[in-house]
């Protein structure tokens, strides 16, 4: 049996019975496939590793379905995904997930550990939030942002959180980008009406 490195990337680095899956034909990738629908038979990895991934899948919970469906009997899983990240797509990027989100996705496995490695710690992700903030501003407003203050900025975050000055420079997908929040307004109607469970 072997191993699978499900959205491996382009990683050049030969591992004796790994499998490299991504969605992209790379150089180094030895499948070309989707998460939700992995083509594989039943049961045949012994391990199924995946790094920053899930958070871009369109239905985690198939393709955790799919992970668990071509693990062999005892296999383990590990899997790392975006928590605090800016929007980053891969194509696209989907879901970001608390610690009780990833756990609650996994749930049908056995846990043996779980949380956040060194390298996804606090620092990391508050960096690259000012980093991807930063980049977003004309050069003057840039400058001028990197030399203020972390009090200066929660001041002016703080004072006027909708309409502060820092944001001026932002075009929409930018604050979409960085948001803490989205939202979704809809209807119900006749064309997109799923039928309902009976009760």
């Amino acid at each position: 049996s072997s191993d699978l490195d499900l959205g491996s990337g382009n990683n050049p680095n030969p591992v004796a019975q790994l499998v490299k899956l991504d969605i992209f034909a790379l150089p180094h990738v030895d499948v070309v496939g989707m998460a939700e629908n992995l083509p594989f038979r039943d049961g045949v990895f012994r391990t199924i590793m995946s790094g920053a991934v899930f958070e871009h899948v369109q239905d985690p919970f198939l393709s955790i379905a799919e992970v668990r469906r071509t693990l062999a009997d005892e296999g383990d899983i590990y899997i790392e995904t975006a928590f605090l990240q800016p929007v980053h797509a891969f194509p696209s990027h989907y879901f970001n997930m608390t610690r009780m989100g990833l756990e609650y996705v996994c749930r049908d496995f056995k846990k043996f550990q779980s949380g956040a490695q060194s390298h996804q710690n606090p620092a990391f992700a508050l960096s690259w939030y000012l980093d991807v903030f930063a980049s977003k501003l004309p050069f003057v407003a840039k400058h001028e942002f990197l030399r203020m203050t972390v009090a200066e900025i929660l001041d002016e975050c703080q004072v006027n959180p909708t309409n502060t000055p820092l944001l001026r420079h932002l075009t929409q997908q930018d604050r979409e980008q960085l948001a803490c929040g989205v939202y979704f307004y809809g209807r119900k109607t006749n064309n997109n009406a799923v039928a309902a469970a009976p009760l």
